[in-house]
């Protein structure tokens, strides 16, 4: 593939045409704040909304995991208008997902507090509605259960169910404040229990 000169932040790199940026800047060590990207895959569910950057001549900050490499892209990957969508799109994400840290077995392993952090924004939006899902915990799965009151919807589980182990057994269902991930009825028999979507989680 034809290799190309792009810029990120002053740093010139050279990148395969047609690559997706976020995964260029991850690769070369230029951190771009994620929750949805899967290195493996060739598909971006673009749902956390977090790697917004600016491109020179484009009027608005896009996301880098929906934009590939042209030659001589130039990208600022921490603009003031950048920073403030980033924390806007993780406010929204946090205001549906259930607060439980202290009785979570992720507490301080967390995406999401190690996320708060690096935004430097808190971990519990202030002044926004909080929209909570009250639905029941899903236990149809013999060896792992989904509750959707803490689920963010990153969709990085249905990428590797789907696209890398090819089970397709994981799905989004319904839209808004009401989507979830459903687990297939036939995952009793066709899952082959590698717990990739788990781990992703």
């Amino acid at each position: 593939m034809k290799k190309i000169n792009i810029t990120i932040d002053g740093i010139k790199i050279k990148a395969e045409e047609g690559e997706i940026l976020l995964k260029v800047a991850l690769e070369n060590n230029i951190y771009i704040p994620n929750l949805c990207f899967v290195k493996e895959s060739t598909l971006t569910p673009a749902s956390c909304r977090l790697c917004f950057v600016e491109i020179a001549g484009k009027k608005e900050p896009v996301t880098a995991c929906t934009v590939k490499v042209t030659e001589g892209m130039e990208v600022y990957t921490n603009t003031d208008e950048v920073i403030r969508l980033r924390k806007k799109a993780f406010a929204l994400l946090m205001s549906t997902h259930r607060i439980e840290c202290k009785t979570c077995h992720k507490n301080k392993n967390c995406e999401l507090q190690n996320m708060a952090k690096y935004l430097k924004t808190p971990l519990i939006p202030k002044n926004m509605e909080k929209l909570y899902k009250t639905l029941p915990i899903n236990t149809s799965h013999p060896i792992f259960s989904y509750d959707p009151g803490k689920c963010i919807l990153c969709g990085r589980c249905v990428l590797i169910c789907n696209e890398i182990v090819k089970k397709r057994l994981l799905n989004f269902a319904y839209r808004g404040i009401k989507t979830i991930i459903t687990i297939s009825p036939s995952t009793n028999s066709d899952c082959s229990s590698c717990l990739k979507c788990v781990n992703m989680c």
